[in-house]
């Protein structure tokens, strides 16, 4: 069986490009801090599951006016993801989840 590709070149203005790294940065904050909520959570033996991070990371994103002007799927997914990495972490396929950084 053949599959068809299609590759597509993304060409955004700056003001796209601008868009996206705000939304990579955003996505990599809130990671970051859910993770620590998480890693502060086991230290007090509360393992808490990504919903439960993902509704501390929206009430702790109204203190930071920045947030309002971000795509909320960005910090969402996000979130999500690093509940899979817990996911993995805890059944043995991968290492604890690091802290993303540029």
């Amino acid at each position: 069986m053949r599959y068809k590709t299609h590759k597509i070149t993304l060409d955004p203005t700056f003001k796209e490009r601008r868009w996206f790294a705000q939304q990579c940065g955003y996505a990599r904050f809130a990671y970051n801090h859910a993770l620590s909520d998480f890693k502060a959570g086991l230290d007090a033996d509360n393992f808490q599951s990504w919903q439960t991070l993902n509704d501390n990371f929206n009430k702790i994103k109204k203190c930071y006016d920045w947030t309002s002007s971000q795509d909320q799927r960005a910090a969402l997914y996000a979130i999500k993801n690093l509940g899979q990495a817990i996911t993995n972490w805890v059944s043995k396929r991968a290492k604890f989840p690091k802290f993303k950084h540029r």
